[in-house]
Parts: structure tokens; C-alpha cells; sequence
């Protein structure tokens, strides 16, 4: 796969990998776990322009990911093949001041409920992308907008929602702790002291 990067597991034995001309590309494997057949989408990721974050939100079979202008592109990995299923708006177009983007290492999560929680960061500009944020904004993918926000106690680079009937939102500030929000109400509950190492990505235990 030269050019292509990480692999993100599709149908019941495959894989689907990011390149850089901006498409996917899916490999199904045989029993006895060889190249049985390749197939790359068409260019859908505009590398150039507005690029995807590399870590999706799964919600089932359908991972998310976030571009570095406030997009939320899905795609279907159930098949054999993954497809893309197109991309909304949650932030206003590139220029606006505060100019809201997506930023962070960990920067998409998701819910049970199939909610995405995207890290913002109000000043927002070209190579922004990992500087973390202040606001998490709740999108609903049916509905295609965002339901609400919930603003951070502290500058914050990564976010996680937790399993279970109730979720909590973790959020890895710069400085190794972590705060914890009640994930459905946005509430901030406390802070978790000096746990994280290395607070560019996190997971969630049971997910």
C-alpha cells in the first residue's frame, strides 16, 4: 500500500487504509488470510484543502472522521468494500472570527447513542489542527447539526465518551490530568490528577 496510512478493519475479513491522492483503498483477505481482492474508492478526502483527522468515531460499522475545517465525513466499513457516505457542515466556512475549527489529537468521539463529540478550538487557522480546544460541540449525524456545546474547564488536547447507561465525557488537558464531564448533561464533575502520560489520544474502557 505505498502512499496509504493506518488500517481500519471493513466486512467480516478486510481492511481499508487512507492514501494520500485522497482515496481509500480496501483490501479483502482469504481464508488463509492472503490478498484476495483490492479495490480504491474514488478521491473523496481533499488532502489539499480540508483533510480528515486519521481517527474516526466508530458508531457501529460506520466510522466518522473530522476535517481539519469543521467537516464530518462518514464511511460505511459493514461490506466488503467501504464506502463513502458524504460529509456535513458543523462550523462555519473558513475566515470567520472566531474562526471555529476542529482541533486536538483525539479530536472525535462518539456516544452509544451515536452522538459525535468534536474538540473546537475557536482560533482556528492553517496547522491548528493539534492545538487542542476550549468547547465540545455535540453533533447529531441524523440531523445533520450540532445539539449542543459544552464548554471546558481547561484547554484540553483529547476526548473520549465512556460505555455504559451512563456516559462520562474525558477530556486529557496539556498538563497530564484529566476532567470529567457528565457526558449527557455537559456538567463538569472533577479532575482526575497527573494520570496521563501521553495525552494525545485515550480509550475509553469498555468500548
Amino acid at each position: 500500500l505505498p502512499g496509504c496510512s493506518l488500517v481500519y478493519p471493513t466486512g467480516p475479513r478486510g481492511f481499508m487504509s487512507l492514501c494520500a491522492d485522497g482515496t481509500m483503498t480496501t483490501i479483502q483477505l482469504d481464508a488463509s488470510g492472503n490478498a484476495a481482492k483490492t479495490t480504491s474508492s474514488k478521491p473523496f478526502n481533499d488532502i489539499d484543502k480540508d483533510p480528515m483527522f486519521m481517527i474516526p468515531a466508530m458508531v457501529g460499522k460506520t466510522a466518522w472522521f473530522a476535517t481539519f475545517q469543521g467537516n464530518i465525513r462518514g464511511n460505511d466499513l459493514s461490506g466488503d468494500v467501504a464506502k463513502p457516505l458524504g460529509q456535513f457542515s458543523i462550523a462555519k466556512p473558513a475566515g470567520g472570527t472566531p474562526e471555529w475549527r476542529p482541533g486536538g489529537w483525539q479530536a472525535l468521539t462518539a456516544d452509544a447513542s451515536g452522538k459525535l463529540y468534536m474538540l473546537m478550538n475557536p482560533n482556528g487557522r492553517e496547522g491548528s489542527h493539534k492545538d487542542g480546544g476550549t468547547e465540545v460541540w455535540v453533533a447529531d449525524t441524523a440531523k445533520k447539526a450540532v445539539a449542543r456545546k459544552v464548554a471546558m474547564k481547561n484547554h484540553t488536547l483529547s476526548i473520549e465518551v465512556t460505555a455504559g447507561a451512563k456516559p462520562y465525557l474525558v477530556a486529557a488537558r496539556p498538563d497530564g490530568n484529566l476532567d470529567v464531564y457528565d457526558a449527557n448533561s455537559g456538567d463538569f464533575l472533577h479532575t482526575v490528577a497527573e494520570v496521563v502520560n501521553d495525552p494525545m489520544t485515550m480509550t475509553a474502557a469498555g468500548k
